[in-house]
């Protein structure tokens, strides 16, 4: 029998609802995929939050009684708290009515908390058999993250808001993830939404570990750790993965490593089951604030049931190892390459090499393309494959040479995209760009500064484009990268071996040959040369035996 919407069990009742919040809060704008892309709109599976605030109960140091959850939307977090709490005491409608009395809820999209406070009795009456609303006093409709007057803007204290002088003993949320930069394709609304945070943000001066381009959900994990938990309390975030990768997240990473034991992370790929729809990687990380950061559990969810394997990784040692301050889970066969790179100097260490993005920018430079098929050669990142190079039919004035990066577009370089997707097999393509050739800003190019290819500098252009080529540094430049963009701060942790003059030689004739005749076998040659020079089996890559450890 079909039942109708007026014939819900209390169960199908909730789970109809939640769905609701997160559909009537895109329907503000455009109601579909697009809109949730680019404004951040995407819920919490049910499942994952019970996982996330689970752990992070039962590792707390602390006695949890006052909980917060600052971006509510469908309330999967409270409810998971819910849940946890009541695993512990003894189930009567006084205990639950004290417990809800202690949870805390902010969002600024009233639709989304009339919904949740309509699923609360409903979903209480399902697992437990009570009846109860959620407290009204508990519940900040509007902007948790600053408070405007006539003469000054400031962050709020949402814990003094509530009357948690003390601030919260957990929080744990889903935040949005909308970049505070303008996008036309958002639409008028959320532009001017990105226009206000901006002016917020500038006005309060309240958040100084915002790097680059802000992110809406970082300065909710810095209102987080920094104002609204407690001196001993827990937190249990899902975000990006970039946090604990990205050169633009590593104030904020250092303040958490520094402040927090951080000690488990759950690893959610691209295209993962709880966010099939989304381009990016994530992370559910549970910390305890009061001491810093020293070894950390990674583990990915186990759909079937089972139990998770983790993975128990040492920060200072991966710092040691990747010359950055990068916190992520590696196998056994990962750990393998980073010990065996751990003492190889990096790009960035050799001062020979300009290490940089392409000249031209695609956006501002129209007036600089010469459309007489006179001009110089302009290559994109699509026109750059391994060791080759198609021609874009696109050309550029030679007024460009004249810009201050415009001398490393009269020698030879090598190149590579900007962007890569971070699933593909092969992420690193490096192609020989030849003299008074263009790049634009969709390629990154290392360029020795001296005047000829030839060169008797300490690293040969042919040896570098040999080794960035090869299958071993891919896979290192795969295990650092989280994304989808290959930055020159990445490119420059990359590592050249110390190997002989004569190693560099065979390495920069192999990578000559592949130039002009792109051969399998010459390609084989080239990474087992590789492997020897970095000190690892010549076979790596092709013996998972080399691997272990």
């Amino acid at each position: 029998m079909i039942q109708s919407d007026f014939m819900l069990s209390p169960q199908d009742e909730f789970r109809q609802l939640q769905s609701r919040s997160e559909s009537r809060a895109a329907a503000k704008f455009v109601g579909n995929t697009t809109y949730k892309k680019l404004n951040g709109v995407y819920y919490t599976d049910n499942n994952l939050a019970q996982k996330l605030v689970s752990l992070a109960v039962q590792k707390s140091n602390t006695k949890i009684e006052t909980f917060l959850e600052p971006c509510v939307g469908g309330g999967a977090f409270v409810f998971a708290f819910l849940n946890e709490a009541m695993r512990h005491q003894e189930v009567t409608k006084s205990t639950l009515s004290r417990t809800l009395h202690k949870c805390f809820v902010a969002d600024n999209d009233a639709a989304a908390l009339e919904n949740f406070q309509s699923l609360v009795p409903i979903y209480l009456r399902q697992k437990f058999n009570i009846e109860l609303d959620f407290p009204e006093s508990n519940v900040f409709f509007g902007d948790s993250l600053f408070i405007e007057s006539e003469t000054e803007t400031k962050v709020r204290n949402l814990h003094k808001h509530f009357g948690v002088d003390e601030g919260f003993d957990l929080i744990a949320t889903n935040p949005p993830y909308l970049q505070i930069k303008p996008d036309a394709r958002q639409g008028e609304p959320a532009l001017l939404v990105i226009k206000k945070i901006q002016d917020r943000i500038s006005a309060s001066q309240g958040f100084e570990l915002l790097q680059g381009v802000p992110n809406l959900y970082k300065i909710f994990v810095e209102a987080i750790t920094t104002r609204w938990i407690g001196t001993a309390g827990s937190i249990s975030l899902l975000v990006p993965s970039s946090l604990l990768r990205d050169k633009q997240s590593e104030a904020l990473r250092m303040h958490l490593l520094q402040n927090f034991n951080v000690h488990s992370v759950l690893e959610l790929s691209e295209g993962n089951a709880f966010f099939k729809d989304v381009g990016q990687s994530f992370v559910g990380l549970s910390a305890n604030k009061g001491q810093p950061t020293k070894k950390i559990s990674f583990f990915q969810p186990n759909l079937s049931g089972g139990k998770s394997k983790s993975r128990i990784v040492d920060v200072e040692f991966l710092r040691k190892v990747t010359r950055s301050n990068s916190v992520f889970g590696v196998t056994d066969q990962e750990l393998y390459i980073l010990e065996g790179l751990k003492n190889s100097r990096r790009i960035n260490e050799i001062f020979e090499i300009a290490n940089l993005r392409g000249e031209l920018d695609i956006t501002l430079d129209a007036r600089i393309m010469d459309n007489s098929g006179n001009g110089l050669p302009v290559v994109y990142g699509k026109n750059i494959s391994k060791f080759t190079l198609s021609e874009s039919g696109k050309f550029a004035k030679e007024e460009i040479l004249d810009r201050p990066k415009g001398r490393f577009g009269k020698r030879a370089r090598i190149a590579c995209q900007q962007i890569a997707n971070a699933n593909s097999q092969h992420r690193l393509k490096w192609a020989l760009v030849a003299p008074n050739t263009v790049l634009a800003n969709s390629c990154n190019f290392l360029s020795i500064d001296t005047d000829t290819i030839e060169t008797s500098a300490e690293v040969d252009l042919y040896f570098l484009l040999g080794v960035l080529n090869s299958d071993l540094l891919n896979t290192f430049f795969k295990i650092l990268s989280s994304n989808n963009h290959i930055s020159n701060y990445e490119i420059g942790l990359l590592p050249i071996p110390n190997t002989s003059s004569k190693k560099q030689a065979l390495i920069a004739d192999l990578a000559k040959s592949l130039v002009t005749n792109f051969d399998t076998k010459k390609l084989n040659e080239l990474n087992k040369e590789v492997n020897l020079a970095f000190e690892l089996p010549g076979d790596w890559g092709t013996n998972d035996a080399k691997w272990a450890r």
